[in-house]
């Protein structure tokens, strides 16, 4: 019997065949932007949106593909071909404008824009659902999509899946990094994390695959509130101990991280390292 399904990968993957993915991805959700602003403005509207919810789909699949990529174990990747292949895990930056209209500049306040349980994802995915079919909702209403899809939110739809189809090519060496300072800490305290992260940053800077934009990367992963909150406690824990310490001589150059180094403690060689420890319930800070 001729089979009727195609078979569906579920194994592991390389940093080169996830950035081909990725790649392939970012083509189809151009393609599917552009199909979207074709039937737009062809006054096609309802196709128009569904489309365009088709092409944010797409290009969801790119952060899916980076978390593919940690798996630390079979159970967590099995997973992550789930998300893959799910609607809602795909879609959730749809809002990401709306954050950013409103104010949204760090990866803190656009963590929204990742979360596949909000509510806004299944929005779309309805939205989407109704573009293409007609449907018996509510009080055994019909929806049909020439009635319920409107120029306006197609149009708002189709700009959306425009901004979120980059351009631009990841490379093996791109993903090849990612692993490297990400997969460590897969699954770890944030404050991990958001420094892997930026030490990726550095190493794709090294490496001639990224410049900083308008806002820069520390910015964006700690927030600008939170960088003057750590450079303002570094700055009065140096006062306290040019005021107090009897034993430490020197203190490395005060910046807004997470981490100080303090030298010159008790002999020559003996070092020590203080750590805020945003990561803990309590707060407080570590010395090691």
């Amino acid at each position: 019997m001729t089979k009727t399904r195609l078979t569906k990968y579920r194994g592991d993957l390389s940093p080169a065949q996830i950035a081909h993915g990725i790649n392939a991805a970012r083509r189809n959700a151009r393609r599917l932007a552009d199909d979207a602003k074709l039937l737009l403005d062809s006054g096609r509207y309802p196709t128009a949106a569904a489309i365009a919810a088709l092409s944010v789909e797409e290009s969801g699949k790119s952060s899916v593909l980076r978390g593919l990529a940690l798996s630390p174990n079979v159970d967590v990747r099995r997973n992550a071909w789930k998300d893959y292949r799910s609607h809602r895990s795909k879609n959730a930056a749809w809002i990401l404008p709306e954050l950013v209209a409103k104010g949204a500049r760090d990866l803190d306040s656009l963590r929204l824009a990742a979360d596949s349980s909000a509510e806004h994802t299944a929005i779309l995915d309805q939205l989407k659902q109704i573009g293409f079919y007609t449907d018996c909702l509510g009080d055994a209403h019909w929806s049909e999509p020439a009635k319920v899809i409107d120029e306006n939110l197609a149009r708002s739809l189709v700009g959306i899946a425009n901004l979120l189809a980059r351009e631009g090519t990841v490379t093996e060496r791109e993903m090849e990094l990612w692993v490297e300072h990400m997969r460590p800490v897969y699954g770890a305290p944030p404050i991990l994390m958001n420094t892997a992260l930026l030490n990726w940053f550095a190493a794709m800077r090294q490496n001639g695959l990224w410049e900083d934009g308008d806002i820069g990367v520390d910015a964006f992963v700690w927030g600008k509130a939170t960088l003057q909150m750590l450079l303002d406690f570094w700055e009065g824990f140096a006062a306290f101990v040019a005021r107090e310490g009897e034993i430490v001589t020197s203190i490395n150059a005060l910046r807004p991280q997470h981490w100080l180094g303090i030298s010159g403690v008790g002999r020559p060689g003996f070092h020590l390292y203080g750590v805020i420890c945003t990561w803990s319930p309590s707060g407080g800070h570590e010395l090691s």
